[in-house]
């Protein structure tokens, strides 16, 4: 880091302010030093110059100005990776990159020379996922959770409880028990009462909090920066955080619906003889998952109906010509085998040995 003077010409005090820094006028310009070498040597940090966001909207690759390569995580808010000298950025990403496709629900920033991430009302609520594939067991296979809910509710979690304490004393009342810090491992909380801006406890605060920087309206003061973890849960703090922050620490943001996908279903070419489900469209959420599919077909045809074998050891759906992964998405399948604009064309296949009546009778109609 170097910081160099601000000098001012024609103001009083700018020419001795320029001898000072060996001006023109300075007496023993082009001196040499007193000391030759240095006593010490503060080294800092290179500044990131360059970023990218992985396909999981939950990482970010950036390329430092030596050179060196790291992965970030959004979530953990901490470096989780460095890689080996001259490892470019591309190949990182090639190579860090799940096939996957979700929406980027943050921006980021490194004009600085740090990471930072913002949050916008207008995109922060784009990505989803089903909470069983986000590790919380205990969830249904319904639930789905919004990671820019989850992230707020991950920053601001421990500030909400000291905000509902500092608000007790203010209208002179004791802290209700409630109040006290939230146990995240408790037995009591029930995921799948989870309203869509109800905090999931997927995430927790990493132990080094990050800063949140919070934008004030024009002519209100700039920019005011809170440290998470100092964070008191005063009047002044509610004030100073945009008011959707407010409400989805809340609880009461009113959270878009799920974004869709349209998708066909048919039989596979070589298996003609196969029951046909109805050649309706159906619509799902672009986060269902090819495994969902699976278990639809498998059930609307019938099969296997004392359940002793996984749907995924009776059926196949393919797209493009292509497996589907049962791990994929709607989302991730329209990106990387559909490639098109249009409704997704999904074809089932009937594994060996799975007796699926080969009458080529009616339709089985959808619900």
């Amino acid at each position: 880091m170097s910081v160099s003077p601000k000098l001012t010409p024609g103001r009083a005090g700018s020419a001795r302010m320029s001898n000072a820094w060996g001006g023109k006028n300075a007496s023993r310009a082009g001196a040499d030093p007193i000391h030759g070498t240095p006593t010490a040597t503060i080294e800092s940090t290179p500044p990131i110059v360059e970023h990218v966001q992985t396909s999981d909207r939950t990482r970010i690759l950036a390329a430092d100005a030596d050179g060196a390569v790291s992965l970030w995580d959004v979530i953990k808010c901490e470096r989780v990776r460095c890689f080996e000298r001259g490892v470019s950025l591309a190949d990182a990403a090639k190579e860090v990159n799940p096939r996957v496709s979700v929406p980027s629900w943050f921006t980021v920033d490194t004009r600085s020379g740090s990471i930072a991430i913002s949050l916008m009302p207008s995109g922060a609520f784009q990505a989803e996922a089903y909470a069983i594939d986000l590790g919380i067991a205990e969830a249904n296979d319904e639930l789905k959770v919004n990671y820019g809910v989850q992230c707020v509710h991950m920053l601001l979690r421990d500030w909400k409880v000291r905000r509902v304490r500092a608000i007790a004393c203010e209208n002179g009342r004791a802290p209700d028990s409630s109040d006290d810090d939230l146990d995240l491992d408790s037995n009591d909380f029930d995921v799948n009462s989870l309203t869509p801006c109800g905090d999931a406890r997927v995430w927790r605060l990493p132990p080094r909090p990050p800063s949140v920087v919070c934008e004030q309206p024009e002519g209100e003061g700039g920019a005011v920066l809170m440290p998470v973890g100092e964070m008191v849960g005063s009047a002044e703090e509610q004030d100073a955080l945009p008011e959707w922050i407010v409400d989805v620490v809340a609880e009461r943001h009113r959270v878009p619906d799920s974004a869709k996908a349209s998708f066909h279903l048919s039989p596979h070419e070589t298996q003609p003889d196969a029951p046909k489900l109805s050649q309706g469209r159906v619509t799902a959420p672009r986060v269902l998952g090819v495994r969902k599919v699976v278990n639809y077909v498998v059930q609307k045809l019938g099969l296997d109906a004392n359940g002793s074998r996984a749907p995924e050891d009776l059926v196949d759906i393919l797209c493009g010509g292509e497996v589907c992964d049962p791990a994929m998405s709607l989302a991730t399948v329209k990106e990387f085998l559909w490639r098109k604009g249009t409704d997704v064309e999904l074809v089932y296949r009937f594994k060996d040995g799975v007796d699926y009546g080969g009458t080529g009778g009616g339709d089985v109609e959808t619900a």
